[in-house]
């Protein structure tokens, strides 16, 4: 692996180990998601994704797009080859947002799921890195993809069902919306 974070293989590996130490797995364990590094030819069949989970802690609240696919949900995308996963998350934070990290995001969770509309078959690792932003600044949205800041006490219908879980995650257990998501996937 490189200093880019690629492996050679077009795997957007991170060069630190430590970086998914503390990550909250949705739907799969730390082992599958080392294999899935590690193992060649499974790239066409598998495939990587990413989403930035977006909050102001002092506002308690997170920002979110209005998917087309997928009704409210983080920032995020597919992973091009020779990305990093960090390099992804930040470009896709910005083309959705207007927003430019100030500081390296880190990898908060890792999940597993299966087909979208661009892979109907594939598996999708997705890696999910925190961004600490001021809910103040101003957005630039896609057109026809609103975004904008939620409480987390508020957080809309329709949105992905892991939204709550990783809330309390960021919040460090205690910021539970107390209702669940409704998954759109």
């Amino acid at each position: 692996m490189d200093a880019s974070g690629s492996d050679g293989k077009d795997r957007p590996r991170d060069d630190d180990a430590a970086l998914f130490a503390n990550a909250l797995f949705l739907n799969t364990t730390a082992g599958s998601f080392e294999k899935f590094l590690d193992e060649p030819g499974t790239w066409e069949i598998e495939h990587m994704a990413v989403i930035a989970w977006v909050i102001d802690p002092v506002t308690r609240s997170m920002l979110l797009v209005n998917h087309r696919l997928h009704g409210w949900s983080c920032p995020g995308g597919h992973v091009e080859d020779g990305e990093s996963a960090r390099a992804a998350t930040e470009r896709e934070l910005f083309e959705e947002t207007g927003l430019v990290s100030s500081a390296p995001p880190r990898c908060s969770t890792i999940s597993r799921s299966v087909g979208c509309a661009r892979h109907p078959s594939a598996t999708h690792w997705t890696i999910g890195f925190r961004f600490d932003a001021d809910s103040a600044t101003g957005l630039t949205p896609e057109p026809e993809q609103p975004a904008r800041w939620w409480s987390i006490d508020e957080l809309p219908d329709p949105r992905p069902g892991d939204i709550d879980r990783v809330v309390d995650h960021l919040f460090g257990g205690h910021g539970g919306t107390g209702r669940p998501g409704r998954d759109q996937r």
